[in-house]
């Protein structure tokens, strides 16, 4: 038991001295050599939630939809204020659609350690697979709303450079919220009360997020939009999406490069600090 612990401490060690590229890299080795293994992990899943439902597989595709309904309907009442630019129920669905991405991204890891366990504590299998593995089903509920949405979208009108700029955006929107969800999976291993506190904050977050309705960009709402990363992601990718241009350039360009800088930071952190968190199950 003293030698595994000092070939555990030794190759935190070395981790420790690899650069944080390096450590990029070798987390990027280790999801593609488990490729498969992710694969599999996400239909068992996906089977095993509906497996014993009268509707089986067609809850996974009724049920990422509710919460857009629930917003629908609440548009449609006129619960909330109206953007000058964009009718509000397409600026809801996007807004929505998009938080529930970024929120998923951010609260997966950490239901994904406490589901899957015993994986980790009975083998090697690298903890960043099993959060892939989980991001799977993130992916497939997105592609279900953006569905739904898309019929909306089309009748109110979209940029046709808007959607082929939009992926290209989601990417260090992505990034953000990944280091988030690898941060709170790590940390949660810990401190099991992170995940609660994680989805309290984010709960009440999404209304000073643009995912909703518009916040004025002056006073409290422009200090509100500044510190928000989430909020700043969401609405350029909506005004890219159909409006055609950037809302506000400069904040997007400044939260991409912390979005970058952020993820490498969290890549070398978990590479150094996955087996220890490990062996703490």
């Amino acid at each position: 038991m003293k030698n595994n612990q000092q070939w555990s401490d030794f190759g935190a060690d070395y981790k420790l001295r690899q650069s944080p590229l390096m450590s990029c890299k070798n987390v990027w080795l280790d999801i593609k050599g488990q490729a498969w293994q992710i694969w599999m992990i996400f239909v068992s899943e996906f089977s095993a939630t509906f497996k014993k439902t009268v509707m089986g597989k067609v809850w996974g595709f009724v049920m990422p939809v509710v919460p857009l309904l629930a917003f629908f309907l609440l548009t449609a009442l006129r619960v909330f204020p109206s953007h000058e630019t964009i009718d509000p129920l397409s600026y809801m669905a996007v807004g929505v659609t998009l938080w529930l991405f970024f929120h998923g991204l951010i609260m997966v890891p950490t239901e994904a350690v406490s589901k899957r366990a015993p994986i980790l504590k009975s083998s090697n299998f690298p903890m960043i697979c099993l959060f892939m593995a989980s991001y799977g089903r993130l992916a497939f509920e997105m592609l279900v709303r953006i569905a739904v949405i898309a019929p909306i979208l089309l009748m109110s009108g979209v940029s046709a450079e808007g959607l082929l700029l939009v992926p290209l955006l989601l990417v260090p929107a992505s990034a953000f919220c990944v280091a988030l969800g690898i941060l709170l999976g790590l940390g949660g291993v810990l401190l099991q009360d992170l995940k609660n506190i994680a989805e309290i904050i984010l709960r009440y977050l999404i209304f000073v997020s643009f995912a909703i309705f518009p916040l004025s960009l002056g006073g409290l709402g422009e200090w509100l939009y500044v510190i928000n990363p989430l909020a700043i992601f969401i609405d350029n990718i909506r005004n890219v999406l159909i409006l055609g241009e950037l809302a506000t350039p400069e904040h997007f360009f400044v939260v991409s490069v912390f979005s970058a800088v952020l993820l490498v930071f969290v890549l070398h952190l978990y590479s150094v600090l996955e087996r220890r968190i490990a062996g703490a199950l």
